[in-house]
């Protein structure tokens, strides 16, 4: 560690427009005695690659620590860059900011004698707005509405740094600033400045901001507790509107600027509006309320539309019993994929097909007499089904003669499918989404683009729908995966301001070599059962403990915020141990699967298959119903099989399954 030398850490995500600036900035100062380190947190710019050209230290953050269990990476990034740092004195700007010449001489002189300092901040942004900004903030220097930027590295050490486990970014430095104040009143403030740089910055932006900050200040408040001085006035009415713009006579600048006065209390009153809506949001009795409304209407609509779907459904009273006919038909469309996905439960089927084989317009045509009849739910997959440019003209089909339908798209191509799908009659659409950063996503996906377009379909839908009235439930659906467990929660966020009815959250299928070894006897005893679902991983457990302890967190905060959000989170229940399911226990006998006693499957050329494990049972282009198919003598085995066994060896990690491995209340 180096005396009176500062070590600058950046934290950056996609600051390819700010980076270079910050950078020449840092090189003006008369004091030379520092160190630029950028820790980067997945930009998908060119951040690093100019950081880089610019001859700094670049650390990449997921490749060298764990992110399970980080709430907040940006303190998360500071942290680690301080591992790296050869400073005495820590300096944590942010990537939009320079700074006078000066001031590093003038901190390293005052941090002698303090263990951190304020530096007075200067917004500069465009128009009326940003004089406002710019006036606004003046008052906030040295307040605790304010936060240090320079820690004396021994002090940041001694409070252990950002809190990246348990406060979220938007607090983090007034949390650190108050870790720091507790154990040392060495606290000052440099004349000279900073400047943040707020020109792409506008009012809308401005606001959807703050909106954005509201939701995330809960942990810090239960961490020093409501009645602390400071939360009183960081949250409390009359020193944000009043104390902190009167105090120490600054009120005599109000006095003299009367219109950036206005403006400023028109700013403050906007973001009070934009807190007490969220605040209002966690009055959960208020969403339910509206939800349930929603939803009733929704139900009634179906209901009078598919009288025997629901008829159906309230009237069963056992899903394991067999049916007459199969309640759900599902439609393989195409075995063609656009996306090259690792994790894709139904890889395995498609490699055992014919390539890109597909079911035609017209043998959907010859049993459609039997769907008429019957009324299943018929419900479209792949592959991708939108690459079969049947696909929207039987779902067209099936709505026209009142039989329900749903499809699952990847939304690859959802922008150019938008409108059809809208005027196609399509009751229920689920799209596949994984993360809500667009890189990670598509990095999971194997292909670029994927995530735009299936967002900028999704708006177009959103748009369109509000006039034919389908689809009339859009789901998002996100497989849980390594990378995406520490972040659920922040995506239930993101998913909230989509517009969509439904998240749902599935659990991660794979299979281990345990599992791979009992599969492989059974295909000899039996003759089928190898193309079970779920990714071979190599290794006996999927999550470690630390990774499952951090999933369940995640799951629990989902939990609490569905309480309040429009969108409805379904969190997986099939499973009622995760320890157990993620690190490769065998189901037990206590699990059950209904598929084989509901459902079947159909694929192109009339092939028709159980409702799982791959077992062929008919054709319907050879002769064969589908009730005859469903009434046949291999049927009927195979749901004796399952019957007596409950679980095979290929029901290892099938997402039908629901898996108990404790007794469940009868």
């Amino acid at each position: 560690m180096e005396k009176d030398f500062i070590s600058v850490i950046i934290a950056t995500r996609n600051e390819e427009k700010n980076i270079k600036n910050i950078i020449d900035s840092l090189r003006e100062q008369s004091d030379k005695d520092f160190e630029i380190i950028v820790v980067d947190n997945g930009s998908t710019d060119r951040t690093l690659e100019i950081a880089k050209e610019n001859q700094v230290l670049v650390f990449n953050l997921a490749e060298e620590i764990s992110l399970v269990g980080v709430k907040n990476f940006r303190g998360a990034q500071v942290n680690f860059g301080v591992t790296k740092a050869k400073g005495d004195f820590i300096f944590f700007p942010d990537a939009d900011m320079t700074f006078e010449s000066e001031l590093f001489s003038e901190a390293i002189e005052k941090l002698k004698n303090n263990d951190a300092l304020y530096v007075p901040e200067i917004v500069c942004g465009n128009g009326i707005f940003g004089q406002i900004r710019k006036f606004e903030r003046s008052f906030y220097n040295e307040t605790v509405i304010d936060a240090v930027r320079f820690v004396r590295r021994e002090i940041f050490e001694k409070v252990g740094g950002f809190d990246e486990k348990n406060i979220a970014f938007a607090a983090d430095d007034w949390d650190l600033t108050k870790m720091i104040k507790k154990i040392s009143k060495k606290v000052s403030i440099t004349e000279k400045s900073l400047f943040h740089h707020e020109e792409q910055m506008h009012l809308r932006k401005y606001l959807k901001k703050k909106g954005g900050y509201a939701d995330t200040f809960a942990d810090y408040v239960k961490k020093w507790g409501e009645d602390d001085s400071d939360i009183k006035k960081q949250f409390g009415f009359g020193y944000r509107y009043l104390g902190v713009f009167l105090e120490n006579g600054k009120w005599k600048k109000l006095l003299r600027h009367p219109l950036l006065t206005l403006g400023l209390y028109s700013l403050r009153f906007l973001v009070g509006v934009i807190y007490l809506l969220k605040k209002i949001q966690e009055r959960s009795f208020l969403k339910d309320l509206f939800y349930k409304k929603r939803m009733l209407s929704k139900k009634m609509r179906l209901a009078f539309k598919y009288p025997k779907n629901t008829w159906r459904f309230l009237l069963k009273k056992d899903q394991f019993l067999v049916c007459d006919f199969p309640e759900l038909i599902t439609f393989f469309v195409t075995s063609a994929c656009n996306l090259q996905c690792p994790m894709c439960k139904n890889s395995n089927f498609r490699n055992n097909v014919v390539p890109n084989q597909q079911i035609k317009l017209s043998e959907v045509e010859k049993i459609l007499p039997e769907l008429r009849k019957f009324k299943p739910f018929c419900y479209l997959v792949g592959g991708e089904p939108l690459l079969n440019v049947e696909s929207l003209p039987i779902i067209k089909l099936l709505s026209q003669n009142k039989i329900f339908t749903s499809m699952t798209s990847n939304g690859f191509l959802l922008e150019d499918f938008a409108e059809d799908i809208c005027h196609s009659g399509l009751e229920f659409l689920s799209l596949s989404l994984d993360h809500f950063d667009e890189g990670l996503h598509d990095n999971g996906r194997g292909v670029s683009g994927v995530y735009k377009n299936l967002l900028t379909g999704l708006k177009i839908i959103n748009k369109s729908r509000k006039i034919t009235g389908t689809p009339s439930n859009i789901k998002i659906n996100t497989v849980i995966r390594k990378d995406n467990i520490a972040e659920l929660s922040l995506m239930y966020d993101f998913i909230e301001k989509l517009g969509i009815d439904e998240w749902q959250l599935s659990h991660f299928a794979f299979k281990n070599p345990q599992a791979q070894e009992k599969i492989a006897k059974f295909k000899v005893e039996k003759g089928f059962g190898d193309n079970s679902l779920g990714l071979d991983i190599g290794t006996t457990e999927y999550l470690n403990c630390d990774e499952i302890e951090t999933l369940k967190k995640q799951l629990r905060q989902i939990k609490e915020k569905s309480k309040k959000y429009k969108t409805k989170a379904f969190v997986p229940t099939i499973v009622d141990d995760l320890t157990k399911y993620y690190q490769g226990a065998f189901p037990s006998k206590n699990s059950r699967c209904a598929a084989p006693f509901n459902s079947m499957q159909v694929y192109g050329n009339g092939i028709v298959k159980a409702g799982c494990l791959d077992v062929a049972i008919g054709n319907c282009l050879e002769g064969d119903s589908l009730y005859s198919v469903w009434h046949s003598e291999r049927n009927k085995n195979f749901q004796k099989l399952i019957k007596e066994q409950k679980v095979l060896p290929p029901c290892f990690r099938c997402h039908a399954l629901s898996y108990y491995w404790h007794e469940q209340e009868k």
